[in-house]
This record gives C-alpha cells, sequence and structure tokens, in this order.
C-alpha cells in the first residue's frame, strides 16, 4: 500500500498537506480499489488524490461540484464551467479531476474490473 511519504513525492502539489489527512484518503481509496489488480498502488494513489481535493474543497466550505473552467473573463469577473458530458454521474465524478480521470483510465486496464466503483 502507498505510504504518505510516497504520495507526496508522486504528488508534490500535498506536500503542505497534513499526514494524518492524507491517511485518512488513502484508507478510503484502499476500501474501494480492487487489490487484485497489478496496478492497484496506483490506482490507490490517483483515487486518494482525486477524493482529496474533493474532501480539501467541502472543508474550506465550498459545496459547488468540482468542475473543469471552460472559460473566464477578467473586465466583470465571469467564469464559466464544464457540464457534465458522459450523462453517467459516477464517471462524471471521477472525470472532475485530472486524478480522478487516470484512476478510471488505470481502473479500465484492470482485468476482470468493471469501469464503475
Amino acid at each position: 500500500m502507498i505510504t504518505t511519504a510516497e504520495f507526496k513525492v508522486r504528488f508534490p502539489e500535498f506536500v503542505t498537506y497534513d499526514d494524518a489527512r492524507i491517511q485518512l484518503f488513502i484508507d478510503d481509496a484502499t476500501a474501494t480499489v480492487n487489490l487484485n489488480c497489478l496496478n492497484s498502488d496506483l490506482m490507490i494513489a490517483y483515487l486518494s488524490a482525486h477524493l482529496l481535493v474533493g474532501g480539501t474543497q467541502t472543508s474550506t466550505g465550498d459545496s459547488l461540484p468540482i468542475k473543469a473552467v471552460a472559460s473566464q473573463s477578467v473586465g466583470d469577473v465571469s467564469v464559466s464551467y464544464t457540464t457534465a458530458s458522459s450523462g453517467t454521474a459516477s464517471i462524471d465524478f471521477y472525470t472532475s479531476t485530472a486524478y480522478g480521470a487516470r484512476y478510471l483510465n488505470l481502473k479500465g486496464n484492470c482485468i476482470g474490473s468493471p469501469l464503475i466503483g
């Protein structure tokens, strides 16, 4: 299983995060990932990062869904976000971050594993 130190090496953008908080999301991801996959540690890492982004967003009081910026303006400040594209809420949840999208890609490469779950 991936450690918090390994997680921070892979994702230096989370280096200032508390180890206990990171471990919480590693544990959540470990409970979700099919550990029979050869790439399960990598899947756990990317799913942990995805969950950590969402968890951090909600802990700061931002309960809006994570979405990519489609367009933005400076004059009169305007930001537009992408909308769900797959028609499947669970896929849209994962593709709301680059980490989740990478997790789905890795999960799809796990033989015998359904795409969602």
